[in-house]
């Protein structure tokens, strides 16, 4: 500060010396205020005086002082609680104060000088701290203790409180008792008084308790006020007590328990007295009793357990006092007794007796209760010690938990584990302690109070955590101790394996190298090239290794020696691995030139032997010709001379190579060969040149010429190909003809072979591109196979050569088919060779090109992460700190950068290789893509350089800101000064007058203009930047500071211009000064014109960010400009405005009309008005040019504004979609994708298309932006709108592609994906094509025939091999074969039953009403044939099954293809035809139709059988088996089981083990697949065939007689037996038991007539009620016998509306039938007991058929049945007739009304009925009338005779009634089913024929058979039951019939009208059609 004073007083020493008196006059007063201001502050800063007053000390001293002494009392009480500690929250009160006052300590030291005090003040500080912490510490501590004790403590209150109100209202008490004192009263307060002396000592207890606690000046106010208050009553009561204490203790017990032991009891000797004694202690034992028994001592032993002792201790203490009573009573006793009456002697005996009594009692009572507490008590005391001492334990632990913890890193391995097995040894000794408290603690609470058990839970509770969490942490250590060994062991061995590695490369690497021996070389390339590629994943290795290994080698339990050694191992891989890194490339490097070169030498040494070879041989022949001069030598000796250098350097390379280390042989040789021709060659020549020149010269000129001819093919030979086609001689040709075809043959595979070699070499592939490198990989594979495809021919070839060299002898001719063939060899070979180098280079270079991709990502993320590190820079803050800040993240981001370096350098040398190794192929998008990334890269760097640079500028700027500031505000002082001097001088009198004087001042005020012009940028820099640091500083005193010096420096500034101006224009001043002010305003006017042209020349805003912020920068500049010239204008209007008003105003405002000579005054007047007038427009001007400056820097503002958004919303747009275009880069093409990832594609690009669609707002912002900016305003540039219209274009051609890609993957999807049938299309064979409904069921297309169809080839194959199985008669076993043959062509005969339930539940086939799709079976079907194709690999095509399947499927449960079957459709259909047992095939379909409790109703197995019978209904043989109309069998079931509602699992499969006739067909298959591969060692008697395949009939009739399967199913039998005959089926080997029973049974035959067998028939099935169900496919239609049985149908199905029209039909038919018969029934050849059996039959099944009751309710007698009918039948009769008369009422009022509408349009009448005739075409209407007339008549016709049909069956019915009543008397089990013979496990019955019931019996397996042939030969049989039938049927149809009276005959008819309308309207329709 001092020099700068001095360097003041200079100048003003200087200004006063030389600027004259003036200037002397202005510095002398303001020099003198510095100096002394100066002397001053130098004075006070010496003496050290400080500015702060004294009383501000004193202030704060007094303040910590008078807080510090409440600190150290509080201090000095340390734990003891008070009061205050319980009464209210531990907040720190003076917490507030005592922060206040550090705060004011620490200004007080900021502001004071003297160092002493300041360490005063400090002191007092820490001081003042320190009693704060303690005191926290200390609060702290009795809170908790507070806590804890809180319960005690305000119990112990509420004790005292209770006691000083119970003493305030006894005083009250007291005071009001009268003068006279009532005695009662009294007694009573002496009662209280004893009472609540307890509860005083209850809480002097409770008070010693507390203060043994640390409370105790908490309880000792309340305590001292307590014994105070009580101690003053008691002396005001003593005086009552004294007078009257013989009363109170009479009428109180409790008197002797709480006064003092001086009270005594005299005892006198007087009988009645002492017996009045005994009864005041009987009295006290039993006041004492009742205490043991109080609610005090009944309660839980750890209850309150202080109430218990101190209960205990004041009845003990009563006993003692009451022992002394009891003596002297006993001591007086005899004298007492002696005394008294004999009857007071007995009275007194009895109490004392008494007495002693009650005293033992009492006596063992307390005993026995103190015994009890004393155990618990002990108990108690014993359990909180045990608590106390583990709780120490715990702390003790928890405390060396923390301090391991906390020293982990610094202890050693053996102290850890030292400290870890104390730990363990210590919880060991510690688990018992916790058992015992907690099973000790258990039973404390629960004989504790709630309160207390529930603290005593919570202390167990806390301790049990804190157990747990120390046995946590235990096991913790010792797992993380666990890891870190494994951590050091994997550590230790990537170490070994990265130093084995490392030794083995350089092992490698130091291999020394022989450049002539090529395997060498190529073995070693091979070996550095295989380290190369694994050098960066051991790099990757090493950077793992380094990273763990801080982990690792800070681990506390790794040993120091071990450390140190791991470190240096560590240390010395990352320099050895960084030596190997250098080194393998380079070696690689060396090898491959030294291949290369070895390569060129090779190349070159063949290609020389290649050529010297056959100028040798031309040189011979010329020598060996013996002419000399024949031959002109000089064009070969001219080809030796120009090869002479190349074979001169082969030689001498190949010496080189091989000097040390001798060649391979195949070199050697060629060397040794082509030295030797070479010589010979040069000897040939020179023996040559020496011959004379003899001989005609073109005698030999043929050969000469043709030899020179292959001479100079040699000579062109080049490295593209070494092969040559010498020319064959013609002579050799025409010897051998065959030569032509070989040469052509040659010449065609030498061409391909050229042309592909040409081929392979310009191959080219984009290096880095793997799509098209895998391309070019294929095609190298393809152009090998065709290659090898070729290599026939050439073998071909060269056995052709070798022919022809056998056949000719023609030396020439075998030379030149040997060397062509060599060629031709060599050719393939090289070509092979290429092929196989190119592909392994296609290999490398795209496993290179892989790395350098994945290299690539790694680099292009890093480029990624710094650039958004740059992006989050923010704008440099001109302050130090910040600076640093800055500064700091920056060398972060740069020590970043240094390592991110190294990725981008893997990239530049994984690229370097790519461009060095494979610079043949296009290397264009390495080199792209690595430029970008480099460039990136130098962009970053140069960034971060320059942020650097601009860091450092800014912290330098910063550092000289200040001092720039100071030597400016220094100069600014200077020239403030040398100013007022001048203006000064220059305002002196006369000064202007002096010319001399003015030039002075002139040169002077230049000299200062010249300065201040030289200062003006320094001004406006310090400006600038004063400004950029204030917004640093913004709202922190020091831009406080920092703005007012600115101000200062901008306002000092101002006025020295404004100073300089006044200067010039005072010296300026002349007479004439107003044409100085003229031309000074013109000036302004002038510069203001043309800064005005500058602003409209800036116009129009620019159309981008770069040129408005240029234009930014422009006004700027013009702004400065503008601020710059403001004084200069504002003086020069200052000085007009001065200037005219010195001027007089008189007249200025006189006009002058004619012009005339101005006088003085009126030109000053026009002078004035002139400068007034340009004045205002300078003014105006410079308005309006700020104006406008200020409009167009709005506007430039706003234009930057909304360019930057525009830009930013463009920039993130381009970012998105460069990220959005990467994705879609990635896609693959559609044909290259897996078939089962299409589905998980297709998400991927649906979720994608989801994720941008928020692009679609930012292309819309973006575009929203870009339309504001309008022509009138702003007109965007054309790289703005250009970038908009690509940012746009860019996001359609995105939508599209994703669009597009969906719409790939949804057709591949569709075509090819899993839901698919694409993989069934291979399932038909040319010229069948399987195509696909919209409903995805399957056709089939024969292109053939140009026909479709629904059924797969193969199944229509199938279906009609079945018709060869017509000829089997029983339809059972039609039926069964014929599945079998469909369940192997199916191979469902290979499917287990539990494969099929996997396969089931695998698909969630669980819901069995639900329908499936197609896709749904078709995918259930494949999983299903494919675990088959597993396990039978050569008997499943599963295309084929899968696709036959589906067809059988449908065709049985989907016949209109609708392409949906349901669950249980599928699963009956599959599991009844899949292999296993029958009963687990029965279980399993039960399972699936009952419910969840395994019950069943009749709907649910209804829909079981519906499906079941669809099987062979599709086979057409359902009615065979009852027809599809399953609820007979429903019904036949349910009356098995009782008619219960529902049935269980184990009935349905009695039921089913009948085999009932609509199932029989299932157990039927099961015996023919079981009998397919039985041999049975018999012979048939039919057909002789021996041994018997398949199934065994045997007669039961004749010894010894046996059928095949194939004579029995034909129905072919031998002579003498007949088919009725019993007979037994087997369907496995037959054994020695099975022969001797069969042997019994045809003995017993034996004797049977044949009325037996007719009488017995035997059925191996359970017949059902059926309906007719039309003809069959195989067998014409016959009716069903009903078997009479009482589980037959009460009643019969009811079938669907769509079949009444057909069977309507079919009933007219049999109408018709029975019409013509006449009403006869029976036929002569049908026997007595059939026809007597049929009527049975007949009757009964008609009596149930009209009547819905069960058959045990039926008519037993046919009179009843008589009488029934008669009653029934006959009324119903009458009703129909009278219905009938009706319903033709009706139709002729119907006729008449449609006639009269008729006639009423104008028609021609209509005939009446009975004279209808048919009528013309023309009367269509007339034609439909007649039609439905004649047909209504037919209907009454057929209902007539239907009456007189059932009148004569009535008739026949009374003939008959005699007869039926014998036969109803018969046993019942005649008409049951027969009870079977088992031979074999799975046994049945079988039926016999129904016109013979003989035919067969069942023994073995099982069989089912439903009609036989016989049923053809019967139709008399027919006939006679075909009306019960036909009746039985009707009745049946129509479910409307079934009322109250079920066989109402009339309702029959009824429905049979209504159907027969229906059957009128549609024929009358069709023919209208017609």
């Amino acid at each position: 500060m001092h020099p700068k004073v001095d360097s003041v007083r200079d100048q003003a020493v200087d200004l006063m010396t030389n600027r004259g008196d003036h200037c002397r006059k202005v510095i002398e007063p303001k020099l003198s205020e510095l100096n002394q201001r100066f002397a001053a502050i130098s004075q006070r800063i010496k003496s050290g005086k400080p500015f702060i007053p004294l009383k501000e000390l004193e202030q704060f001293d007094f303040d910590i002082q008078k807080l510090l002494e409440p600190l150290e009392v509080e201090i000095q009480q340390g734990v003891n609680l008070k009061e205050e500690d319980f009464n209210k929250d531990m907040s720190e009160d003076d917490e507030s104060t005592v922060k206040e006052l550090l705060q004011r300590g620490d200004t007080l030291q900021k502001r004071i000088t003297d160092e002493r005090k300041r360490e005063e003040i400090k002191i007092k500080q820490q001081l003042l701290q320190t009693k704060h912490n303690a005191l926290k510490d200390l609060r702290s501590q009795r809170r908790k203790k507070a806590l804890e004790i809180s319960h005690q403590w305000y119990q112990y209150k509420r004790q005292a409180d209770d006691l000083m109100t119970w003493l305030d209202d006894i005083e009250k008490k007291l005071a009001s008792l009268p003068d006279h004192k009532d005695e009662q009263k009294l007694k009573e307060i002496d009662g209280e008084l004893e009472k609540k002396k307890e509860d005083l000592n209850a809480v002097h207890r409770q008070a010693e308790r507390l203060s043994k606690d640390g409370a105790a000046k908490a309880v000792e106010p309340t305590l001292i006020q307590l014994s105070k208050r009580w101690r003053d009553f008691e002396s005001k009561f003593a005086q009552f007590r004294r007078l009257n204490y013989a009363e109170i203790q009479t009428v109180h017990e409790d008197t002797t328990f709480v006064m003092t032991e001086s009270m005594t009891v005299e005892t006198t000797y007087v009988p009645s007295t002492y017996l009045a004694e005994i009864l005041q202690l009987l009295q006290a034992l039993s006041e004492v009793e009742e205490r043991l028994n109080s609610p005090v001592l009944q309660v839980k032993d750890y209850e309150d357990l202080l109430r218990q002792e101190e209960c205990l201790k004041n009845i003990k203490d009563r006993l003692g006092r009451l022992q002394g009573h009891i003596d002297i009573i006993h001591s007086k006793k005899i004298p007492a007794l002696q005394s008294a009456t004999p009857r007071e002697a007995a009275n007194i005996q009895d109490k004392l007796t008494q007495l002693n009594f009650q005293w033992e009692k009492v006596n063992k009572m307390y005993r026995d209760r103190q015994a009890r507490f004393d155990k618990s008590f002990e108990k108690w005391r014993l359990f909180h010690c045990d608590m106390k001492s583990f709780n120490h334990w715990l702390t003790e632990t928890e405390e060396k938990l923390s301090r391991a913890q906390i020293e982990a890193g610094d202890v050693g391995h053996a102290k850890t584990n030292q400290f870890l097995q104390e730990l363990q040894d210590g919880i060991g000794r510690q688990q018992a302690v916790v058992k015992t408290l907690n099973v000790t603690g258990e039973e404390i609470i629960e004989q504790s109070s709630t309160a207390d058990a529930n603290v005593l839970k919570e202390q167990l509770g806390s301790l049990n955590t804190r157990w747990q969490e120390i046995c946590k942490q235990l096991v913790e250590k010792k797992k993380r101790i666990e890891e870190e060994k494994n951590i050091l062991s994997e550590f230790q061995e990537d170490l070994n394996k990265l130093i084995l590695w490392l030794e083995e490369t350089e092992s490698i690497i130091a291999i020394p190298l022989e450049p002539g021996n090529e395997d060498q070389l190529r073995d070693c390339l091979g070996k550095v090239k295989l380290r190369v590629e694994e050098l960066l994943p051991h790099k990757g290795i090493l950077k793992r290794l380094n990273e763990s290994g801080g982990i690792v080698l800070g681990s506390a339990s790794l040993d120091p020696d071990r450390k140190h050694k791991l470190e240096s191992t560590l240390k010395e891989a990352n320099h050895r691995l960084v030596k190997v890194s250098k080194d393998l490339p380079e070696k690689q490097k060396e090898i491959e030139i030294l291949l290369r070169d070895f390569t060129e030498f090779d190349q070159q040494l063949n290609q020389l032997t290649l050529w010297v070879t056959p100028v040798k041989n031309q040189l011979e022949l010329y020598n060996q010709v013996g002419q000399p001069g024949a031959f002109d030598i000089k064009e070969t000796e001219a080809a030796v001379q120009a090869k002479q250098p190349n074979v001169e350097e082969v030689l001498s390379k190949g010496c080189h190579l091989y000097k040390e280390k001798p060649a391979t042989h195949p070199v050697k040789k060629k060397l040794e060969d082509l030295n030797a021709d070479w010589k010979a060659i040069n000897h040939l020549i020179q023996q040559l040149k020496e011959k004379p020149a003899l001989g005609a010269p073109g005698l030999f000129s043929p050969v000469t010429s043709g030899q020179t001819v292959a001479v100079d093919t040699q000579t062109r030979v080049t490295k593209e190909t070494t092969t040559f086609k010498p020319e064959m001689p013609s002579s050799v040709l025409l010897e051998i003809p065959a030569l032509a075809d070989f040469n052509k043959a040659w010449a065609e595979l030498t061409d391909w072979l050229s042309r592909l070699d040409r081929e392979i070499k310009s191959q080219r592939v984009t290096v880095g591109d793997l799509d098209d490198i895998s391309d070019m990989i294929i095609k190298q594979k393809a152009i090998l196979q065709d290659l090898e495809q070729r290599r026939p021919q050439l073998d071909e070839l060269i056995t052709a050569a070798q022919n022809l060299k056998n056949k000719t002898s023609n030396q020439e001719a075998r030379t030149i088919i040997t060397d062509r063939i060599e060629k031709i060899q060599s050719q393939w070979d090289e070509v092979h060779g290429h092929l196989q180098s190119r592909r392994q280079q296609l290999h490398e270079m795209s496993k290179d090109s892989t790395q350098w991709l994945e290299a690539k990502q790694e680099a292009e993320q890093v480029l990624e992460q710094a650039k958004k590190k740059l992006e989050s820079w923010k704008e440099i803050s001109y302050t130090v700190e910040a600076l640093k800040k800055q500064n700091t993240e920056l060398k972060q981001f740069s020590k970043e950068i240094r390592q991110w370096q190294i990725n981008v350098d893997v990239v530049n040398d994984m690229a370097l290789k790519l461009l060095r190794d494979y610079s043949a192929d296009d290397t264009s998008k390495v080199e792209l893509m690595t430029d970008n990334i480099n460039t990136t890269w130098a962009t970053i760097n140069k960034r971060v350089s320059e942020r650097e640079a601009a860091l450092e500028s800014a912290l330098l700027m910063l550092q000289v800101f200040y001092l720039d500031l100071e030597k400016f505000l220094a100069w600014l002082t200077e020239a403030e000064t040398t100013a007022n001097v001048l203006q000064d001088a220059t305002h002196k009198e006369k000064i202007l007058e002096d010319a001399k004087t003015v030039r002075e001042l002139m040169k002077q005020w230049q000299e200062l203009q010249a300065e201040i012009d030289t200062h003006t940028d320094i001004f406006h820099n310090l400006d600038e930047n004063g400004q950029k640091i204030l917004r640093s500083l913004e709202g922190s005193e020091d831009a406080v500071l920092l703005q007012r010096r600115l101000d200062n420096m901008n306002f000092r500034w101002s006025e020295l211009r404004k100073k300089s101006l006044n200067i010039r224009s005072h010296l300026e001043a002349s007479t004439d000064q107003w044409k100085r002010l003229h031309l000074s305003l013109q000036e302004l006017l002038a510069w203001l014109q043309l800064k005005e042209d500058e602003l409209k020349q800036q116009a129009p805003i620019g159309g981008d960010l770069p040129t408005v912020q240029k234009q930014n920068d422009v006004h700027r500049t013009f702004k400065r400009e503008l601020k710059t010239k403001e004084p200069v204008i504002m003086s020069a209007l200052e000085t007009v405005r001065i200037f005219l008003a010195e001027q007089p105003v008189e007249g200025l405002e006189k006009l002058y009309p004619e012009p005339r000579e101005l006088s003085p005054e009126e030109r000053a007047q026009n002078v004035t008005k002139l400068l007034q007038r340009q004045a205002d427009e300078v003014k105006t001007e410079w308005d309006k040019l700020n104006l406008h400056s200020a409009d167009w820097q709005k506007k430039i503002d706003d234009a930057l504004e909304r360019l930057q958004g525009l830009q930013e919303a463009m920039d993130e747009l381009d970012l998105k979609l460069r990220q959005a275009e990467v994705f879609k880069g990635s896609w693959q093409p559609v044909g290259d994708l897996l078939i089962d990832s299409l589905q998980d594609h297709l998400e991927k690009v649906k979720v994608y298309r989801a994720e941008i669609v928020p692009l679609k707002e930012k292309v819309h912002q973006v575009n929203e932006l870009a339309r504001r900016f309008t022509p009138a305003d702003i007109q965007l540039s054309p790289y703005n709108l250009s970038c908009v219209e690509d940012l746009n274009t860019r996001w359609k051609v995105l939508q599209v592609a994703i669009d597009e890609r969906i719409r790939q993957l949804h057709e591949a999807h569709r075509d090819f994906g899993p839901t698919s049938q694409h993989f069934l299309t291979t399932s038909v064979q040319g010229p069948w094509e399987r195509a696909i409904s919209p409903n995805k069921v399957p056709y089939y297309i024969n292109h053939e025939t140009q026909t479709t169809c629904w059924d797969h080839p193969k199944m229509t194959e199938l279906y009609q091999s079945l018709a060869d199985l017509n000829n089997v008669r029983f339809s059972a076993y039609r039926t069964a074969m014929k599945l079998r043959r469909l369940q192997k062509a199916l191979c469902l005969d290979l499917l287990s039953l539990s494969a099929a339930c996997d396969a089931l539940d695998q698909h969630n086939l669980k819901q069995n009403d639900q329908p499936m799709d197609i896709l749904q079976i078709i995918n259930c079907l494949t999983t299903i044939y494919d675990r088959l194709e597993q396990e039978h690999n050569n008997l499943v095509n599963v295309p084929l099954c899968v696709d036959m399947c589906l067809n059988w499927l449908l065709n049985v449960y989907d016949t209109g293809r609708t392409g949906r079957i349901r669950v249980l459709s599928f699963k009956t259909g599959v599991v009844s035809l899949c292999k296993a047992h029958l009963e687990d095939k029965y279980r399993y379909l039960f399972k699936q139709v009952a419910s969840s409790t395994g019950f069943c109703d009749q709907r649910r197995l209804g829909l079981l059988l519906h499906d079941s019978i669809q099987i062979p209904r599709q086979l057409g043989e359902v009615a065979s088996f009852g027809g599809s109309n399953i609820e007979p069998s429903v019904r036949s079931c349910f009356q098995f089981a009782n008619n219960k509602p529902e049935i269980e699992a184990a009935l349905f499969l009695d039921w089913m083990r009948l085999e009932p006739q609509s199932m029989v067909w299932l157990p039927v298959l099961h015996r023919v697949a079981a009998a397919e591969t039985a041999k049975h060692q018999a012979k048939c008697n039919i057909c002789k065939e021996c041994p018997i395949i398949g199934f065994r009939y045997r007669s039961l009739k004749h010894f010894n007689y046996d059928i095949c399967q194939s004579c029995f199913f034909s129905g072919r039998v031998a002579k003498g037996h007949k088919m009725h005959y019993p007979m037994v089926e087997y369907c496995t080997p037959t054994t020695s038991g099975e022969d001797v029973r069969d042997f019994a049974k045809v003995l017993k035959n034996k004797f049977r007539t044949k009325r037996y067998f007719a009488k017995h028939p035997r059925m191996g099935y359970l017949p059902v009620q059926t309906v007719l169900e039309g003809d069959n496919m195989e067998t014409p239609v016959t009716l069903i016998n009903f078997w009479p049985v009482d589980s037959a149908p009460a009643s019969s199905p009811q079938l669907s509306h769509d079949d009444t029209h057909s069977r309507i039909e079919h009933y007219a038919s049999r109408l018709a039938e029975m019409e013509n018969s006449n009403g006869s029934y029976l036929n002569d050849s049908i026997s007595p007991n059939e026809s007597i059996d049929d009527e049975h039959l007949l009757i009964q099944h008609y009596c149930q058929s009209l009547n819905q009751e069960s058959p045990l309710s039926q008519p037993r007698s046919p009179a009843q049945i008589l009488i029934s009918l008669e009653s029934e039948e006959r009324g119903e009769l009458e009703r129909i007739l009278a219905d009938l008369e009706e319903e033709n009422r009706n139709l002729q009022a119907e006729y008449d009304r449609l006639k009269q509408q008729h006639d009423h349009k104008g028609l021609s009448p209509l005939p009446s009925p009975p004279e209808m005739m048919p009528v013309s075409p023309q009367s269509p209407r007339d034609a439909e009338l007649i039609a439905e007339a004649k047909l209504l008549r037919q209907h009454k016709g057929r209902l007539e005779a239907r009456m007189q049909i059932l009148e004569d069956h009535n008739k026949q019915l009374e003939s008959q009634l005699h007869r039926l009543r014998q036969l109803l008397e018969q046993p019942q089990a005649d008409a049951k089913v027969n009870g079977t013979t088992l031979s074999s496990p799975s046994t049945s019955l079988q039926r016999s024929d129904s016109s013979q019931p003989m035919l067969l019996r069942v023994v073995g397996s099982q069989t089912s058979e439903t009609m036989g042939e016989d049923d053809l030969l019967s139709p008399p049989q027919d006939t006679s039951t075909g009306l019960e039938e036909v009746m039985e049927q009707l009745n049946n149809s129509f479910p409307s019939s079934r009322g109250h009276n079920v066989g109402s005959l009339f309702h029959m008819a009824d429905d049979l009208g209504r159907a027969m309308e229906t059957l009128v309207t549609v024929m009358t329709d069709d023919k209208v059609l017609e």
